[in-house]
């Protein structure tokens, strides 16, 4: 009877044991599945947008009530580096900060958050007025510049340009304008941005293009009177490349001249020609992309 006793004694000693530890077991469980994570927000960002030189506070903020700091990493140590609580800017470029917060008495580890950072200088497109030209005009350069950066270990995008009206000008993509035609068009001016700088503000010009660059006289007098006797066209001498080809009305090449040095007199090979309306074309330049002109002279004798 005395060790059945015994016996009985240790199932009951072990039987509280039992209900014990799974007393403590399920209240662990319950205690650890009670302990909520935190979640960290930036206020109204997902990204921003920084000039160089200045400090950011991404001014984080988290349900964490146990007063746990908000930690900062920054992906791109060359544009920002985290600093007493906020990020100091050291470079140009795009950076990815990443906000933690450790683990409390009452809060698990909040899960890691994530704020995109983009640090850009501006940049500024001058452009001054174009002067009114004419069909004359040689290519010449539109004169744009570009701000110079102030952090030259960084590239900037180069400036395009376009034309609104091609049948006027054309212009290069190193901002040479080439007239076409008389008319009106405007000049703009972009300089793309990247990682490094923001877009410039687009800047125009308008290019206005006269039809005539100079008077070339439409009737001469070959009689000998010493007056008017000779087609003269001052203007020419400033295009010592110039090819003048003048017709008859049944096309037959009259008069021809590389440089205008010499005036027409009303000849050809030595012959008077008749008293009549003759045809012209002139090309500024002996290249084939040169300014073409083209018109009537008459003789009158």
């Amino acid at each position: 009877m005395i060790i059945l006793k015994k016996q009985v004694n240790k199932l009951l000693i072990l039987k509280t044991c039992v209900l014990l530890l799974f007393t403590l077991l399920n209240y662990s469980t319950v205690a650890f599945a009670q302990k909520p994570q935190p979640t960290i927000i930036f206020p109204n960002q997902s990204s921003i947008k920084i000039e160089m030189g200045e400090y950011y506070d991404p001014e984080a903020r988290s349900d964490n009530t146990d007063g746990t700091p908000i930690e900062y990493a920054s992906s791109n140590t060359k544009v920002a580096i985290p600093e007493n609580g906020k990020i100091r800017i050291i470079g140009l470029g795009i950076t990815i900060i990443t906000a933690t917060q450790a683990e409390s008495t009452n809060f698990l580890a909040a899960l890691p958050k994530d704020i995109k950072l983009t640090v850009q200088e501006e940049q500024f497109i001058i452009f001054p007025p174009i002067a009114d030209k004419t069909i004359c005009d040689i290519d010449f350069s539109a004169n744009v510049t570009s701000t110079p950066s102030l952090y030259p270990i960084y590239t900037q995008n180069p400036i395009t340009y376009t034309s609104s009206n091609p049948s006027v000008a054309t212009i290069s993509p190193l901002g040479q304008i080439h007239i076409v035609g008389p008319g009106t068009t405007t000049i703009t001016a972009n300089q793309k941005g990247n990682d490094e700088y923001i877009d410039a503000e687009p800047q125009s010009q308008q290019l206005k293009v006269l039809a005539v660059c100079f008077n070339i006289n439409n009737t001469f007098t070959p009689n000998g009177d010493g007056i008017n006797d000779l087609w003269n066209i001052p203007d020419l001498i400033a295009f010592p490349n110039c090819i003048m080809r003048v017709f008859n009305r049944s096309g037959q090449l009259v008069f021809q001249s590389k440089g205008y040095t010499q005036a027409w007199d009303g000849t050809n090979n030595g012959q008077q020609l008749p008293f009549g309306t003759y045809y012209y074309m002139l090309s500024l330049d002996d290249k084939a992309s040169a300014k073409k002109m083209s018109g009537w002279v008459t003789i009158v004798r």
